[in-house]
């Protein structure tokens, strides 16, 4: 463990532990929903299309190729495209136009890109709905300068959500099929989680926290993140941000996100006020038709 992640770890647990009971307390309060990584099993409509742009950057984190090299991270921006198919799934694609890799040297260049899809099993969703989620890695990043393992990826997941108004809880575990690096037509399989807890302040603001991460395996090491964050709505656009503090060494000690999503419907959405679904505020974008 590096000495600045030795230092920041027990700071980052103070001023998180506070904040999760706040959240519990209140009645509790999205990769990959922004701006978490855990999955929410909700849909876009048919015929809705979401455009993502975001910036992040990482405290003391691990270099893709090179996971004992420790450095600072940016990212931006990188952008989503999510399309609702209908009532049974949605596709998307999303990746890193740049980053900057920092420890003493510097390497910079873009970003893995993804495509995935999300489908949903069973009637429509109540209180308790699944889905499950498909997503291959493209690999764009250079491998020279360690930003990429230059290897495609997969991951399965599914995921569970219970609603109940004004709180949002959702359960996402799969696997990760990941290139092995610096080996011939190998692969390694790694267990994924995440879990969201989910809370509407009022119309239109919603925050939450969640615990996501992957466990560890061969050449990759093990990555936990705790985040809280936040998410505002207004008209057609939602604008998010988070903070998050890292629990494994594969991990950044400290991570900022910030970005904003813009929704083109058939129609436009109603006021935040008038759009709460049943299950809770988080989703109030992202209405099942």
């Amino acid at each position: 463990m590096s000495p600045r992640r030795g230092r920041l770890l027990p700071a980052a647990r103070r001023a998180l532990v506070p904040s999760v009971v706040w959240w519990a307390v209140a009645g509790a309060t999205a990769a990959g929903e922004r701006p978490f990584d855990a999955e929410s099993a909700t849909l876009l409509p048919a015929a809705t299309v979401e455009l993502e742009v975001a910036a992040s950057g990482a405290l003391d984190t691990a270099r893709v190729l090179y996971p004992d090299d420790h450095g600072d991270q940016i990212v931006l921006p990188s952008l989503g495209m999510r399309a609702g198919l209908g009532a049974w799934g949605e596709i998307r694609v999303e990746g890193v136009l740049w980053q900057r890799f920092a420890n003493g040297d510097t390497a910079s260049g873009v970003g893995d890109w993804t495509v995935a899809t999300k489908i949903r099993f069973g009637s429509p969703p109540g209180r308790l709905s699944f889905a499950g989620l498909a997503r291959m890695k493209i690999p764009v990043a250079s491998d020279a300068d360690g930003l990429g393992t230059n290897l495609a990826d997969i991951e399965l997941a599914g995921i569970a959500g219970i609603h109940t108004q004004p709180v949002e809880i959702d359960l996402d575990l799969g696997v990760a099929i990941l290139g092995a690096p610096f080996r011939e037509r190998a692969q390694i399989d790694l267990l994924t989680y995440a879990v969201c807890l989910r809370r509407e302040v009022r119309p239109g603001l919603a925050a939450g926290v969640e615990l996501a991460g992957r466990e560890g395996g061969d050449f990759f090491p093990t990555r936990s993140m705790a985040r809280g964050g936040i998410r505002w709505q207004r008209r057609q656009v939602r604008w998010d941000a988070a903070l998050g503090f890292g629990l494994a060494d594969g991990s950044p000690s400290l991570e900022v996100r910030a970005g904003a999503t813009f929704r083109f419907d058939r129609q436009p959405a109603p006021p935040a006020s008038a759009s709460r679904p049943a299950s809770g505020g988080w989703t109030e974008s992202r209405n099942e038709p």
